[in-house]
């Protein structure tokens, strides 16, 4: 069925700020029966988006100490404002502390540290900031997945092993199925006890 302007309109601001009250109930059923209702909630991958846009628009701001840390600054208020004004959803702030935490590593240092480290610290400061939100299931889900992401997906990738022939379609495939696999896997068990 074609969709009216409004009800395109309705979409898109759903997508953009997580607000599904001007969507029409047929609609959203459609979404739930389709199995796409997630796409109207806001997640981290909202931001993670959001994050690449500012990026590409700041880029001109070049590398050197000022104008990274202009970027920076920038890239972090901007999404500092997205998460105030869409709700401050656990798995929304999860992912700002993630982006403040890229920014912050990218200005003070070119060294990578350890995935684990990161994680621990992204959650503790979370938890300080709001430590009532660990008994929170979108808390909990949301954390879990980047536990799956960052233990389980590495292992899985390596069970398709990398060919010398340029870009492999198929890799690509069990790339994104091996990172859906991993976060199903730390959070099933929540989910099950859940939902």
């Amino acid at each position: 069925s074609k969709m009216g302007n409004n009800s395109q309109s309705a979409i898109l601001t759903a997508f953009v700020t997580g607000s599904k009250e001007s969507i029409g109930k047929s609609t959203k059923e459609t979404f739930r029966s389709s199995g796409a209702a997630h796409l109207l909630a806001l997640s981290g991958l909202h931001l993670g988006i959001i994050y690449g846009l500012l990026s590409i628009l700041l880029a001109p701001l070049g590398n050197s100490r000022a104008g990274s840390g202009v970027r920076g600054a920038l890239i972090c208020a901007i999404c500092a404002l997205y998460v105030l004004a869409t709700g401050a959803s656990a798995s929304l702030v999860r992912a700002f502390l993630f982006v403040c935490y890229n920014e912050l590593r990218r200005f003070f240092s070119t060294r990578n540290c350890p995935s684990s480290k990161v994680f621990a610290s992204v959650l503790t400061i979370h938890l300080l900031f709001s430590p009532n939100s660990i008994g929170e299931t979108g808390f909990q889900l949301s954390y879990l997945a980047v536990l799956g992401a960052l233990t389980i997906y590495p292992a899985l990738l390596k069970l398709y092993p990398v060919t010398k022939k340029g870009h492999d379609p198929l890799r690509s495939i069990w790339s994104a199925a091996s990172m859906s696999i991993a976060c199903q896997i730390t959070t099933a068990g929540l989910v099950l006890r859940r939902f």
